[in-house]
């Protein structure tokens, strides 16, 4: 016979016993026996997509390049972007027309205004906008400077 039975009934378990099965089951998130379930790719995938949206929040930006076209103003030592000078309405009557690198080496800086407003960097994806990107499910951004150094806008 077995124990349990009605002939041999089961005795009590011992509190050394019952402290060792609710360990067990503590260890098992009080699921009880049986088969253990994932929970660690679970929470893996989990931590992956906080960060991945995550991402989103962080953006970035690239400097200009040095081969982009300016206008210097020598005397007062700051250069001008282009698209800068044509929304303020002013003429480059005067202006030194030189690459931005050019420009640096002759001590100018670009101006507060123009850089101020953005004229000089280019905002590109976040970083979970790149991933995508580089994995070719978003199309790249255009550049807002040509490979020669003119400006796109």
């Amino acid at each position: 016979m077995r124990a349990g039975s009605i002939f041999f009934p089961q005795s009590q378990p011992s509190r050394r016993e019952s402290e060792r099965r609710e360990a067990a089951a503590r260890r098992l998130g009080g699921r009880g026996p049986g088969p253990a379930r994932p929970r660690g790719l679970a929470r893996a995938l989990v931590v992956v997509l906080c960060i991945f949206v995550t991402g989103f929040f962080f953006g970035n930006s690239v400097p200009m390049p040095d081969n982009a076209w300016v206008y210097a103003d020598i005397r007062q030592g700051v250069y001008f972007a282009p698209p800068y000078l044509q929304a303020a309405g002013r003429d480059a009557a005067g202006l030194l027309l030189t690459s931005a690198g050019e420009a640096r080496r002759m001590n100018c800086r670009p101006d507060p205004e123009a850089r101020s407003r953005g004229y000089f960097r280019q905002t590109v994806r976040s970083m979970s906008g790149g991933l995508l990107q580089s994995l070719g499910l978003l199309p790249p951004l255009p550049s807002r400077w040509n490979s020669d150094g003119t400006w796109n806008w």
